[in-house]
């Protein structure tokens, strides 16, 4: 990564994307520098500290770009927003939360009062009624303001929300998703779930338009309920079949 020439007071970052076909957890990495012998070498060097962080994901922070949200210690909760413009960091609180009114596929609609923190941003864990079954139509401030879609997200039957607080969020689900446990167990509805699924899976992701690998109609191959049927499905059915006893391959949507 060639930063060019930077500046006195001047931060610059870099960032690289991983997309993998194995099922893991990126837990660390360093980096170093070195410093040409031109100009003084290392006894005149400007540069004062070099940092390394994962960003668990871009959220929308109202600057001109996206921000970073940073898990520095690999726990799953956010520690801090870093602005990708200046660098500076700030702190992330985990807050409690209660509950005000519950939804109801008639009336699906959440309403959540988090504790607020003062110029700081606050990571809610909310416990989902529907088990990430249904996707998010919107959340809604108390001010009114929609949350950006990035500021939000589900993981093990819970709603996870980052934001620059306030008091009340009001969460509308999509009652047009189907539940899972509507959906037959296999691709090609022989009764099995066996590799010959697998092969069928993957075709269909990879050649959707040909009819020869179109999937049994009651099961739309979403094996991990995202509500797109990709690579990543084809990988969980594919552990399945070659790890039926291990949990982390279940099928989200297959029962």
């Amino acid at each position: 990564m060639n930063f060019g020439d930077v500046d006195p007071a001047e931060t610059e970052f870099a960032w690289w994307e991983m997309v993998t076909t194995l099922d893991g957890t990126f837990t660390k990495f360093t980096s170093s520098y070195t410093h040409s012998d031109e100009l003084g070498g290392a006894e005149t060097s400007l540069i004062t500290e070099l940092n390394t962080h994962i960003i668990m994901r871009e959220i929308n922070t109202s600057n001109v770009t996206y921000d970073f949200l940073v898990d520095s210690d690999t726990d799953d909760i956010p520690d801090w927003v870093i602005n990708s413009t200046h660098g500076g960091t700030t702190d992330v609180y985990p807050v409690e939360y209660n509950v005000t009114r519950w939804p109801v596929l008639e009336n699906p609609v959440m309403t959540v009062n988090a504790t607020k923190v003062e110029d700081n941003w606050i990571y809610i864990s909310v416990e989902d009624p529907f088990e990430n079954n249904m996707s998010i139509l919107s959340i809604v401030r108390e001010d009114g303001k929609i949350l950006a879609p990035s500021n939000y997200w589900m993981r093990d039957g819970r709603i996870l929300i980052v934001d620059d607080p306030v008091a009340e969020y009001t969460i509308t689900f999509d009652t047009t998703t189907s539940l899972c446990g509507d959906v037959a167990p296999c691709p090609d509805c022989d009764g099995t779930v066996d590799m010959g699924d697998v092969i069928l899976l993957l075709n269909n992701v990879s050649y959707p338009e040909n009819t020869r690998y179109v999937l049994c109609n009651d099961w739309p191959g979403d094996c991990r309920c995202t509500g797109v049927r990709d690579m990543g499905d084809v990988i969980l059915l594919l552990n399945n079949v070659s790890y039926p006893e291990e949990s982390r391959y279940a099928l989200d949507c297959c029962g």
